[in-house]
C-alpha cells in the first residue's frame, strides 16, 4: 500500500526510550506532514494499542528490538492476527548487539523478525526517513 500525502498516515511507534522515541515521532511529523501518532511505552502497551481500528489501520509500525526480546514465542503470528494489514510494514529498532541476537528469535519469534529492516541505535535521521520510505513505499 502506498501512503499518501493526502490522506493521514496512521503509525504506531513502540519503544521505552522516549528520547528515541521523540526523535522517531518528530521525524515522521516532518517527513510524511498528515499522521496520526500512537505511541506504546511498554510490551503492554504495544499489544493493548496493536489492534487497530478498521478504518484505520497501522500503516507502519516502528517496534523495539527490546519488546521481542521480552516476549519471542509467537511474537509475529499474534502481530498479524492483531493488525494483518501491517504485513511488511514494521520497523524493528534496537542496538547493534540486539541485531546480532535479534536473529537467534526468528525461530521463536517468527520469519517476519528476520524479514523486518532493522534500525541501528544511534542513527540519522536521514537514514530513518530513508528506511521509512522504503518500508511504505
Amino acid at each position: 500500500m502506498y501512503i499518501s500525502n493526502i490522506m493521514k498516515t496512521n503509525i504506531l511507534v513502540a519503544d521505552d526510550d522516549m528520547d528515541v522515541q521523540q526523535l522517531m515521532c518528530d521525524a515522521l511529523e516532518i517527513s510524511l506532514r498528515k499522521v496520526r501518532i500512537e505511541r506504546a511505552m511498554s510490551l503492554s502497551g504495544f499489544w493493548a494499542k496493536l489492534p487497530a481500528a478498521p478504518d484505520k489501520p497501522w500503516q507502519l509500525v516502528v517496534l523495539s528490538a527490546e519488546y521481542i526480546k521480552e516476549e519471542p514465542a509467537g511474537f509475529m503470528e499474534r502481530f498479524m492476527a492483531a493488525n494483518p494489514e501491517a504485513a511488511g510494514r514494521v520497523v524493528i529498532v534496537g542496538t547493534a548487539a540486539d541485531a546480532a541476537v535479534l536473529e537467534s528469535y526468528a525461530e521463536t519469534a517468527g520469519e517476519g523478525v528476520k524479514a523486518a529492516p532493522f534500525l541501528v541505535k544511534p542513527f540519522s535521521l536521514d537514514g530513518f526517513e530513508e528506511l521509512v520510505k522504503q518500508v511504505c513505499g
